[in-house]
């Protein structure tokens, strides 16, 4: 097993039991799964050419990018489904009510899709100076949201946005 370039963030599952992870072993990336006290993990059927993958809030699914889309996996039944389109992801996050945030491509704002699919819809804007924003992470009241924004010194940093796109703050 090698690790890939990129997208090879690591997951921990919400009960805080197992982990996702992207490795390589046979030639294309793929989301493996391991228990936190076994050294033994398995890739998951279905994630080839996968980048940062992310858990549902019941550990029962897996979200992660590849082949130009935001996917879902459920681990009980094996099925993948496409939720939305996203050229190149920059993490993501899912929130209890079953809202995704995630990032289309490393130039654009967060947007939001029902875990189920459908209609995607921009949760923050590129202001001036700002190139891109990344890594989008839930608060507990799964309302707000952290995530990171890349550009001009004088933008970069962290911000907290809210589902309702009302405009952020650092």
């Amino acid at each position: 097993m090698h690790r890939p370039k990129c997208g090879s963030t690591v997951a921990l599952s919400p009960d805080g039991r197992q982990i996702l992870f992207v490795a390589d072993s046979d030639g294309q990336a793929h989301v493996w799964l391991r228990a936190i006290d076994s050294v033994a993990a398995r890739p998951l059927a279905g994630t080839g050419g996968a980048v940062f993958p992310f858990w549902s809030p019941d550990g029962r699914s897996v979200a992660f990018y590849a082949d130009g889309f935001l996917k879902r996996l459920d681990l009980d039944g094996g099925l993948v489904r496409t939720l939305a389109k996203a050229t190149v992801g920059v993490g993501g996050t899912w929130s209890r009510d079953g809202v995704i945030l995630f990032v289309r491509n490393p130039a654009s704002a967060i947007v939001r899709v029902s875990a189920e699919g459908g209609s995607v819809v921009e949760v923050t804007r590129l202001d001036a100076g700002q190139v891109g924003h990344a890594f989008p992470h839930f608060l507990p009241d799964g309302r707000h949201f952290l995530y990171y924004v890349t550009g001009a010194p004088d933008s970069r940093g962290i911000h907290v946005g809210q589902l309702d796109g009302s405009p952020s703050r650092r």
